[in-house]
């Protein structure tokens, strides 16, 4: 049996009927938002990018 370690990048599944979405912070909440995003991983002892939590909430 061989195995093979492929580490390249892959995209993220796509949810069935996923609509694509875009989500603007002003210039002062943006900053604002990345602080908290950066407690949360903090807090949670996960890495989450800016879109998941978004998505989530």
């Amino acid at each position: 049996m061989t195995t093979t370690n492929d580490t390249a990048p892959r995209s993220a599944p796509k949810a069935e009927g996923a609509i694509p979405t875009t989500v603007r912070f002003d210039p002062g909440e943006s900053r604002e938002v990345d602080h908290w995003i950066l407690d949360l991983r903090e807090q949670a002892g996960i890495r989450w990018d800016k879109d998941e939590v978004i998505w989530e909430l």
